[in-house]
Parts: C-alpha cells; structure tokens; sequence
C-alpha cells in the first residue's frame, strides 16, 4: 500500500460550506489523493485554534461520532489553549 499523503491545511471562506471547518476523511479518501483540513480565513485565536483541532482529531478518530469529537474537543482545547497562550508570552513577549 503507497503511504498516505501529508495532511495539507488550507485557508479559505468557507461561507458557501455553511462551516467554519471541515476536513477530508481518511477513510473516504484514497491514498494517492490529497488530506486536507479546511479551515474558514476569517477564525481567529482561540476559535481558529478549537476548529483546527477539531479537525485534526476528525482525521486521528475517522470512526468516531461527531458528539464524542466534540465532547474530546472541549475536554482538552481549553487546557491547550492556555498553556500554548502562556508559552508564547513566556517565550516571545
């Protein structure tokens, strides 16, 4: 079996897609085809950074549920979201 491509994310409106994220399943789509994570160019900070995991786990989880994507999401974003806040003060103020 060829290896999976590289997980492309891609910055564009997304306003016709009615999301302010979506992304390619990897169980839908073929090896040789590309895996992408859309993510609407208008989110900032924290919301860009809830969606974009929120994707990612779509594509570490393709099985799962949305509710159960969603329910990991805000379990461990917040968490994330602050120590990667702190750290960037801490290293780049």
């Amino acid at each position: 079996m060829p290896p999976r491509k590289k997980i492309r994310v891609v910055y564009r409106k997304l306003g016709r897609e009615k999301a302010i994220g979506q992304s390619s399943s990897p169980l839908f789509t073929p090896p040789h085809k590309g895996r992408d994570i859309e993510l609407d160019e208008r989110l900032k900070d924290k919301k860009l950074f809830e969606t974009f995991l929120h994707e990612c786990l779509h594509h570490a989880l393709p099985t799962a549920a949305e509710e159960e994507i969603l329910r990991i999401e805000k379990e461990i974003a917040p968490v994330m979201y602050a120590e990667i806040k702190e750290n960037l003060k801490k290293y780049f103020p």
